[in-house]
């Protein structure tokens, strides 16, 4: 992947209703990018060391829709009902009021054109990390 600069103008870090003393969203917002196709093309191939929402910002008009869209993708998650195969993909389809996925994708994604890139990323607070491998995740107290 080639160098870009990019600028940050927000990092915001929440507690995620429902959830707070399991998991925190954490919200960054870059500006001036350059290289969006490059990040969604190594997203996709899975050659991104990190596990991210890339969003549209110009579609998200308050950071609520992301954390509420968080919310509904970890209980789904939870609950193994999940409709995309991760969690973060799962915030971006939950952010759409409507149910088909590739309208989520094409609305509320980061684009290979987008000059500005809201990255959302859930961070697991009992493994202090970033959750990577949600799709088989489980809840049992065995």
């Amino acid at each position: 992947m080639t160098e870009t600069t990019t600028t940050t103008h927000k990092h915001q870090t929440f507690p995620v209703d429902g959830f707070e003393n399991d998991f925190t969203l954490e919200l960054m917002l870059f500006e001036q990018v350059t290289n969006a196709k490059e990040i969604s093309d190594s997203i996709k191939s899975g050659s991104f060391d990190v596990e991210v929402a890339l969003m549209n910002p110009k579609t998200i008009f308050t950071e609520n829709i992301v954390r509420l869209a968080t919310f509904k993708a970890i209980a789904s998650m939870e609950t193994k009902c999940m409709v995309t195969r991760t969690l973060h993909s799962e915030i971006i389809f939950n952010a759409s009021p409507k149910t088909n996925i590739n309208e989520a994708f094409r609305r509320f994604g980061a684009g290979p054109d987008s000059t500005a890139i809201l990255v959302a990323r859930v961070c697991d607070k009992k493994k202090e990390q970033i959750v990577v491998d949600t799709g088989n995740s489980s809840n049992s107290s065995n």
